[in-house]
């Protein structure tokens, strides 16, 4: 049994790193942990492990951090905050929609970030090949699949100002990108979430909020509360609340709010394990399984030495269960 206990304290840190030893032709020169700079932001998104790690190939460098969340829901929220200014679709997205691949990616200069499931990846200077990310995600520990939130797919995509989506999941990020709404309005004791975008055209810009809440009924009585905040323009369906805070221009916002219609969407949240926590779980089990048999054995020896024991004292030395052939 030490020994068992050793074995699985010796493997348990590396099994604890989130970048792999290589990825591809690139061989990994360093890792080490990371964390957001706003870390009360981190907290709320549920990132739940980061790591930052250098990459080489011969003269190829790039260097790439993991980000590990709770759920897609958090995952999407970071993806989106991480985004460089005027980000655009990259072509992993593009590879991942030709191979029905629920990944989303977008790159500005030299930076692509990648969002899958529970994880986010930002890759900077050079990137790797599309089969190397799809790679890495068939290692990625602790993988998780879920219904990614609706909040995004609500957004009109005509007008919208690429890199200006973010999502919001408590007063951290509201306060960050949503400043016009308070806290105690948004109110995320109920369940509220939010989606943001920035829309642009002829010369005319806004900040559109979709914020969602459990019940259609919750949403009728909030929209009372946000009829209050100056001037906006506003629109509840089903359970979606429709935001523009002040607009310049209200036939542009108008028209903006006009395009977002609710769908009612089921989610599901299931495990996903990838091939290397697979097999990571197949190595546990066998030792455990060892261990159990190991056990059960030494306690099957001592019942059965303890029995015979126990008879032979109780019985004279020439009572044996032992047949004696005297062959002599």
């Amino acid at each position: 049994m030490p020994l068992v206990i050793a074995m699985l304290l010796l493997c348990a840190p590396a099994w604890a790193t989130l970048w792999t030893d290589r990825l591809g032709d690139f061989e990994r020169q360093n890792a080490i942990p990371y964390a957001l700079p706003n870390l009360h932001l981190a907290q709320e998104y549920g990132v739940e492990a980061a790591e930052r790690a250098e990459y080489k190939a011969g003269s190829r460098r790039f260097t790439a951090t993991a980000y590990q969340t709770a759920d897609s829901t958090g995952a999407t929220a970071l993806y989106q905050s991480l985004q460089p200014a005027g980000a655009k679709p990259s072509e992993f997205e593009t590879k991942a929609v030709e191979e029905a691949f629920a990944l989303a990616s977008v790159e500005a200069h030299s930076t692509t970030v990648v969002q899958y499931q529970n994880y986010v990846m930002v890759f900077e200077n050079d990137r790797p090949t599309w089969q190397v990310v799809k790679d890495y995600l068939g290692y990625a520990p602790n993988l998780g699949i879920s219904t990614p939130p609706p909040l995004p797919g609500y957004l009109p995509k005509e007008n919208r100002v690429p890199g200006t989506e973010r999502y919001i999941l408590g007063p951290e990020s509201l306060n960050l990108y949503l400043p016009d709404v308070p806290a105690g309005v948004a109110a995320f004791s109920l369940g509220a979430e939010g989606q943001v975008a920035e829309y642009e055209a002829d010369g005319n810009r806004l900040k559109l909020a979709i914020l969602s809440y459990p019940t259609p009924q919750l949403a009728r009585k909030k929209l009372e509360e946000y009829r209050s905040l100056g001037n906006p323009v506003l629109k509840r369906d089903g359970t979606l609340i429709v935001f523009v805070a002040s607009p310049s221009n209200r036939d542009f916002a108008e028209r903006v709010v006009s395009q977002i219609r609710y769908r009612a969407a089921v989610t599901m949240n299931e495990k996903l394990t990838s091939p290397a926590e697979e097999f990571r779980q197949l190595i546990i089990n066998i030792v455990i399984m060892v261990a159990i048999l190991i056990l059960l054995a030494a306690v099957a020896g001592v019942a059965f030495g303890g029995l015979r024991f126990l008879r032979r004292r109780g019985s004279s030395a020439d009572s044996d269960d032992f047949l004696r052939l005297r062959i002599d």
